[in-house]
């Protein structure tokens, strides 16, 4: 069945789960995660560092485009990227912008894999594959 223009327009992004296990249990007992999302057109062309753009700047612009809630709406803005730098563990942030980059077909591996070149697959980021 092919899709209305009004519902392509109005789907949800989609959202990937990133295990962080680094980071304390939640209150519930379930193990940590975050999120990253889908992108849109616009925010993809953003994913490439601007060449007048600091590694801060570049990386607080990726924090704030690609981590989200599990409905997929962004929980950080290009301001909170300095205290996310300087504050907790990075090593699960870089995971999520890795694995939010290549969620969004924006790695060169990631790029094979959708172009059919290659017998990657793309993980899920669960950690079982």
């Amino acid at each position: 069945m092919s899709l209305t223009k009004a519902e392509i327009l109005g789907a949800p992004r989609r959202t990937l789960k990133v295990l962080t296990p680094e980071w304390p249990k939640g209150k519930d007992g379930k193990e940590a995660c975050i999120y990253v999302r889908s992108l849109s057109g616009a925010e993809r062309e953003r994913t490439t560092k601007d060449d007048d753009e600091t590694d801060k700047e570049y990386l607080s612009r990726l924090i704030a485009m690609l981590i989200s809630n599990e409905q997929g709406d962004p929980i950080f803005t290009v301001e909170d990227g300095p205290a996310i730098l300087e504050g907790p563990d990075f090593v699960p942030i870089d995971r999520a912008i890795d694995m939010g980059l290549t969620f969004n077909a924006r790695t060169e591996d990631a790029k094979k894999v959708l172009a059919g070149n290659s017998e990657a697959t793309l993980s899920d980021g669960s950690g079982s594959e």
